[in-house]
């Protein structure tokens, strides 16, 4: 499976996976990812940040089987404090459902 603050941020977690049947969604054994940011200082301790995320979950280990590309953007600030950064990134599908749903994710250090 795929999709969430690890993977492919603005998709749900672990909602991407091989479609076996309308409705019928399981994990692969193959996933590629690729994220991207471009992050900005706004000041000494905040950061802004944009970013998009891709994944692939395929049905074989090579990933030469059935699968999709799935992909997130969204924006999001950094807060440095003495321990690390606090992250909040608001995210968006990049398909046929953008800006029809978004995911709000919060942690704590860089998302990579």
């Amino acid at each position: 499976y795929s999709g969430g603050a690890g993977t492919v941020r603005g998709q749900g977690y672990q909602s991407l996976g091989v479609d076996l049947a309308p409705n019928i969604t399981v994990g692969g054994r193959a996933f590629v990812g690729v994220s991207g940011e471009l992050r900005a200082m706004v000041n000494d301790r905040v950061q802004a940040v944009a970013f998009a995320d891709a994944g692939f979950v395929g049905e074989d280990a090579l990933g030469t089987g059935t699968g999709e590309w799935h992909g997130g953007a969204g924006l999001g600030a950094r807060y440095f404090t003495t321990v690390g950064p606090i992250r909040l990134d608001i995210a968006t599908p990049v398909d046929d459902d953008a800006f029809q749903a978004f995911e709000i994710y919060v942690g704590i250090g860089q998302a990579f």
